[in-house]
């Protein structure tokens, strides 16, 4: 499933850039209402906090990548590590970044719908990490999807 928003209001003023960068488990299973639920509480933090990033979920996994400010990050991940939908949350990276990949998008979400097949799901996800600049991103996404074909 495809679900993106647009978020032009992230320009940066010499403020430096952070990164996190996270996969985790889900503690129940996610319908289509919910992840949209999902993504649009999510879009409606990060754009108040500047942050942008990438949510991508398998049907029992969560992979996301945020990037902005730091102060704002780190109310997000506060807000992440706290909630209760999902545990087993592993750090992949955490720390600064020359540059946003996902400028421009809020949050971009890509999940795996219900008997869609896995094709499907890895050819959107290959699409949404097109344009990223930092190939170990785009890479490690698309394997990402890929490990739950």
């Amino acid at each position: 499933m495809r679900a993106d928003s647009f978020s032009g209001s992230h320009k940066e003023n010499d403020m430096a850039l952070f990164r996190f960068i996270y996969t985790s488990t889900a503690c129940a299973p996610f319908g289509e209402a919910e992840l949209l639920h999902l993504r649009l509480t999510g879009e409606n933090q990060n754009d108040r906090h500047g942050v942008t990033g990438l949510l991508v979920f398998d049907g029992l996994r969560f992979a996301q990548l945020i990037e902005g400010p730091e102060a704002g990050l780190s109310h997000i991940i506060d807000r992440i590590t706290r909630d209760p939908r999902h545990e087993q949350i592993l750090v992949r990276y955490r720390g600064p970044t020359a540059e946003r990949q996902f400028a421009g998008w809020a949050l971009k979400a890509r999940w795996k719908s219900a008997g869609a097949p896995s094709d499907n799901f890895i050819g959107e996800v290959q699409a949404a990490v097109a344009s990223v600049s930092d190939r170990d991103v785009a890479t490690a996404f698309v394997d990402f999807a890929r490990a739950a074909a």
